[in-house]
Parts: structure tokens; C-alpha cells; sequence
């Protein structure tokens, strides 16, 4: 089914159901850094130095030339700034452990919450939300509500601020936390495929088509009995077969971190990744 065939949850109702993950946060502190946050390998990935920091500062600029590009005529366009001149006045960013936190679950909770995904419940409610900047409302209310940070104010810096620098981090314990969440709330998870995604996926199954035809020996080939066989095939078996494809389709377009992580917790592709 598609993101339109279902009735949105509403705002309230999101922010509840962030809310409740959130304030379960603790439970994955646990597991993936049981001597402390700030002892595992996941403390100040979001911060670097000088020089990561001025890349990151570029990247950041052109970032948001382009969106502002997109979704209006007047693109914000901020003059370059030198490195030299850049190291004149740089203040390296003092690590905030609620804040890290915060800015890593948000960063895998984005492509689940606010693309054209669904997670609905069994009223058939949709908590997707299509655009970031809604997600990013709803997420800022649902966090600062929680009374886990002893009172910390999670901001929009915080949430919007997202780069690591190590990109070799395994976010995978992150993901998994969300969708084992998702379960037990009893909230079901529709994977609604993009379209660069969609052609990958169509290459291959060609890909995966054409090896079975080569596999067949041409010097053995005869039509009227390759017709014959195809014409006595039951439906079922078809059916069979076409799923075989499929799978095998998916399995060439190696999943990303995020199915990759709903396989983990529910030991299958979500629906409509196949």
C-alpha cells in the first residue's frame, strides 16, 4: 500500500510515539556503551578539528545553497570563506553528551520518519511524515520533554548540525534500537522504494534473469518443447519462481544500513522492499 492510502496519526500523535522511543534511550546507552557514553567509540564522532571543521563548514555551505536552490527562487549564497581566515576566529565545538546522543538517534530516526515510508498502526494511522522539517518539529518536542538529560534543551543546532567525521561508525545498533522499538509498540513498517533505488533494483533482476538464460544450453534449446514446459507449469509454481527472482534481485542490490537493520529485528525485508 501506498503512503496515501493511509490517514496521517496527526502531530500529537507523532510526538507522543517519539516521545516513547526517546525516553527509552537509555536502553541502547546500555547496550552499545555499558561503560559510559563518553568511554565508547561513539563520543565526539560529531566533533573534529581545524581541518575537519572547515571542511565540514564548505560542505555545509554548499548543502545549503542547493536545498535553498530547490525549494525557492532566491537560493541562500554566502560568501566563501578563506581557511586562513577561518582559523582567525575558530572555537572548536565543546562535546555535549545529551546533545551527541540526541544528534545520533536523530540522524537514523530521519530516513525512517520522514521520507515516503510508512509506519502505521492498526487503526491503519500513518506516523511517517514526508518532509524532514516537520520531523525535525516534531522530534525537537518529543526530545525536549524528556526529563532523562536532567533538564537539557536539545536545540535546533543540535538537529540540524549533523556531520560525522568517522564515517567508518557502525549506526547499525541505532537502527536496530528504532525498529525493535517500532515492534514492540506494535507498529508495522512499509518500505516505500525511491526511484534511483527502483532502477538499481530493475537492473538487477535483468541481471538476475539473463544468468538463468545463459545458464540454459543453447545446443540443447528447442522451442516447441521450451513451450510445451512453460505451458504446463502451474501458476503456483510460477508464482514461486518470480519470488525466487525477486529475492535474488534484492540480495544483488545489497540493502542500505537501514534494511539492513530491519532484517536484523524482524528476520525479513520490510514490505515493499521486494
Amino acid at each position: 500500500m501506498k503512503k496515501d492510502q493511509y490517514k496521517p496519526a496527526g502531530k500529537r500523535a507523532t510526538i507522543f510515539l517519539l516521545k516513547k522511543i526517546l525516553a527509552t534511550l537509555p536502553e541502547l546507552l546500555q547496550e552499545i556503551a555499558p561503560e559510559g557514553f563518553e568511554n565508547s567509540i561513539y563520543h565526539q564522532i560529531l566533533y573534529g578539528n581545524l581541518e575537519t571543521d572547515y571542511i565540514k563548514y564548505r560542505t555545509l555551505r554548499i548543502t545549503q545553497y542547493k536545498w535553498s536552490a530547490f525549494w525557492s527562487r532566491k537560493p541562500v549564497y554566502t560568501p566563501k570563506i578563506s581557511f586562513a581566515n577561518f582559523k582567525k576566529t575558530y572555537k572548536p565545538a565543546q562535546p555535549n553528551l545529551p546533545a551527541e546522543i540526541l544528534s545520533l538517534t536523530a540522524m537514523v530516526m530521519v530516513p525512517i520518519f520522514s521520507k515516503y515510508h510508512v509506519i502505521y498502526d492498526k487503526k491503519g494511522l500513518d506516523h511517517g511524515v514526508v518532509f524532514q522539517n516537520y520531523f525535525n518539529e516534531y522530534f525537537l518536542k518529543a526530545a525536549n520533554r524528556l526529563s532523562i538529560f536532567n533538564g537539557f534543551q536539545f536545540n535546533e543546532e543540535d538537529l540540524f548540525d549533523r556531520y560525522i567525521y568517522n564515517k567508518d561508525i557502525d549506526l547499525a545498533p541505532f537502527y536496530c534500537f528504532v525498529f525493535q522499538k517500532i515492534k514492540e509498540l506494535q507498529l508495522s513498517f512499509y518500505y516505500e522504494r525511491s526511484w534511483p533505488e527502483f532502477d538499481s533494483f530493475i537492473d538487477c533482476l535483468e541481471q538476475t534473469l539473463l544468468e538463468q538464460k545463459k545458464a540454459e544450453s543453447i545446443e540443447e534449446y528447442n522451442p516447441e518443447e521450451a513451450l510445451l514446459k512453460e505451458m504446463s507449469i502451474n501458476q503456483q509454481t510460477q508464482e514461486l519462481q518470480y519470488q525466487r527472482n525477486l529475492q535474488s534481485a534484492a540480495e544483488c542490490m545489497v540493502p542500505c544500513e537501514m534494511v539492513r537493520a530491519y532484517v536484523s529485528v524482524h528476520g525479513e525485508y520490510p514490505d515493499g522492499y521486494l
